[in-house]
């Protein structure tokens, strides 16, 4: 097996650009994070950006604060979950074509 310099450089230049691609795609990614059976949501882009949080009139109570406080919590940390979900799904994809270095896990 023979190791090629120029073509991992050539290849390594390819990935910057991929990465770099992928960061701009990111804040096209929008994903919607629900808690309460989908009574508040989130709104939120690849790049951690609320776009929009959405909050059902049923849980607005003067009474219990505490709830709609904790379906926020809970609707926001869901959004970030998808776009981890999503960024790491786009990561992996990039990965799978890094070339296949001896020593090296990618």
């Amino acid at each position: 097996m023979s190791f090629n310099i120029q073509e991992m450089l050539e290849k390594a230049k390819v990935m910057q650009q991929e990465v770099e691609n992928m960061k701009a795609q990111a804040k096209k990614i929008v994903v919607t994070g629900e808690s309460g059976a989908g009574m508040v949501s989130v709104k939120m882009n690849g790049g951690n950006q609320v776009l929009a949080v959405t909050i059902s009139p049923e849980v607005i109570d003067n009474n219990d604060v505490t709830m709609l406080q904790d379906l926020l919590v809970a609707a926001f940390n869901n959004a970030q979950k998808a776009v981890q979900d999503q960024m790491q799904a786009e990561v992996a994809k990039l990965s799978s074509k890094l070339p296949n270095i001896p020593g090296l896990n990618f």
